[in-house]
């Protein structure tokens, strides 16, 4: 009798290490695919800050008596209200104007250079050191990532180039994009990409919101001038091209094949009954 309860004992045993082994390897496979995919995201962000740092045009700001990296008032022309209005900028297009959505960076050189060294930055006194300057423009591009992540559903699962738009456009424009431009954020969340490009570009392509076709160019396509431009042809690619096509008579449907120049007679069933 013993020695059967101690089989049994024992068969207990290899039961529930047999349980909890095939349990620990599916945990340590969900953990490695996790670690898998965050490491993926890291990579792809630090490629998005890289590559959105690479398109900074270094030789903007130019301030007092035209000397690169000192304050400059950034003249921000409305189309809508026919006004511009004049934004303390500093270095590469950094916006320490506190009365146009300047605080953050107000606050991010403080904590950096000191008040003493950012009052001087201020009143032109000395220009943003370079390395500060570079520090600036990435923590800017780190908020237009956050901006994006918030603003846009499955941002990470989108197309490389579409984030990087995203992101670039945060970057230029800052986290109120949403407000300024919601039916690109629209046509974003929906992944219609090729709508969003229109968007972009456009005032209202589509008419939206009951109000009349504009096809007006945006304050952000005007204003951004080159990056505007690559920013709507990467969206724009992703058009869905329908081939043309032409019903004759009695049903008879022409249209264009996937080859150059191929054509295709579409007959319906009941054809020359």
């Amino acid at each position: 009798m013993k020695y059967l309860v101690n089989t049994f004992f024992i068969l207990c045993l290899l039961l529930c290490y047999n349980e909890l082994m095939a349990t620990t390897k599916e945990f340590e496979q969900k953990r490695a695919a996790e670690l898998d995919k965050r490491s993926v995201a890291l990579k792809e962000t630090q490629q998005l800050i890289d590559d959105t740092m690479s398109d900074v045009k270094w030789k903007e700001g130019k301030g007092r008596k035209g000397r690169a990296y000192f304050v400059y008032d950034d003249p921000v022309y409305d189309k809508k209200t026919e006004t511009t209005k004049l934004v303390k900028t500093i270095g590469n297009g950094i916006n320490i104007d506190a009365k146009h959505g300047g605080a953050h960076n107000i606050k991010f050189l403080k904590d950096l250079v000191g008040e003493d060294a950012f009052s001087d930055m201020l009143s032109g006194a000395r220009p943003i050191d370079l390395d500060i300057n570079k520090r600036a423009v990435k923590y800017n591009i780190e908020l237009g990532i956050k901006y994006a992540r918030n603003a846009i559903k499955d941002f990470d699962s989108r197309p490389y180039d579409v984030r990087r738009v995203a992101v670039d456009m945060f970057y230029n424009v800052g986290g109120n994009l949403p407000r300024r431009m919601p039916s690109f954020i629209d046509a974003l969340d929906r992944g219609n990409y090729y709508e969003a490009s229109m968007e972009l570009k456009h005032k209202n392509p589509y008419g939206k919101k009951g109000k009349a076709v504009d096809m007006d160019t945006t304050n952000y396509f005007d204003q951004t001038t080159g990056r505007g431009k690559l920013n709507f042809e990467a969206l724009n690619l992703y058009r869905e091209e329908k081939p043309k096509t032409k019903e004759l008579s009695e049903g008879v449907v022409l249209s264009e094949g996937k080859k150059m120049g191929e054509i295709i007679f579409n007959f319906p069933d009941n054809f020359g009954q």
